[in-house]
């Protein structure tokens, strides 16, 4: 979320010079991430926050919850193997829609600097760690709400207040992946998202492309949408209210 990570940007400058359409045309990076649930994930969230009103998990095999069970394990231990299986995946998605050469400049950037390092760097000054899918979950909404509204970072009081309402509805009978790999494939989808989100916002700013912002919050408001609205909320200490 902080300006720390704005070099990320310059990294990526011979991609969009190569191949239009992935830097700035931001939708060709964004579709390309694999979803595991956490397009459902959100809605769920947004669905309750900001309606006010109970709601159902997404469901599945592999989801648990229940009016017996008063909390989740959110808890995310990530494997290298699915990592890298997660990777491959944005990356062959990222081939088809922009070509060979985007994919291969971005799977060399993250060999370089490791997705789960460019979370680090954001989430770090809010408390939010990789390894509860809250943090993850937290981290995600924070920056989706900062590019629908066009927002500057948030402080850490909101944050911490985002924080608390996810874990409310994903510590009760709401449903995570019980399954750990599942789990560490939703949380990483979540990651890449907000990390690629990250690096594009930062590159349409810096060069002033309206359009390329538009476009975002337009991405941001389908993913977490569903007919809530982003721009229909404020952020505050108390997480999300509405406007």
């Amino acid at each position: 979320m902080r300006r720390s990570i704005a070099w990320l940007a310059m990294a990526l400058l011979p991609v969009a010079a190569a191949q239009d359409g992935v830097m700035i045309g931001g939708d060709s990076m964004m579709w390309s991430v694999p979803d595991h649930g956490s397009s459902a994930l959100a809605q769920s969230v947004m669905r309750s926050t900001l309606a006010g009103r109970r709601t159902a998990a997404p469901t599945g095999s592999s989801m648990r919850g229940g009016a017996n069970r008063s909390r989740v394990d959110t808890r995310v231990r990530y494997d290298s193997t699915i990592s890298r299986e997660v990777e491959r995946e944005f990356l062959a998605g990222l081939g088809r829609r922009s070509g060979a050469a985007a994919a291969e400049r971005f799977g060399a950037h993250f060999r370089d600097r490791p997705m789960h390092g460019q979370f680090a760097i954001a989430a770090d000054p809010y408390g939010l760690r990789k390894e509860d899918l809250v943090d993850v979950t937290t981290a995600y909404f924070t920056v989706m709400w900062m590019v629908a509204n066009e927002a500057p970072v948030p402080a850490k009081p909101q944050v911490a207040g985002l924080q608390r309402q996810v874990r409310a509805l994903l510590e009760g009978p709401r449903g995570v992946p019980h399954d750990m790999a599942e789990r560490q494939r939703l949380a990483e989808s979540l990651m890449y998202k907000l990390v690629t989100m990250i690096l594009l916002r930062e590159d349409a700013q810096r060069t002033g492309n309206t359009p390329a912002l538009r476009e975002l919050a337009a991405y941001a408001q389908h993913e977490t949408g569903k007919g809530f609205d982003l721009k229909a909320s404020r952020l505050t200490a108390q997480g999300f209210v509405p406007r």
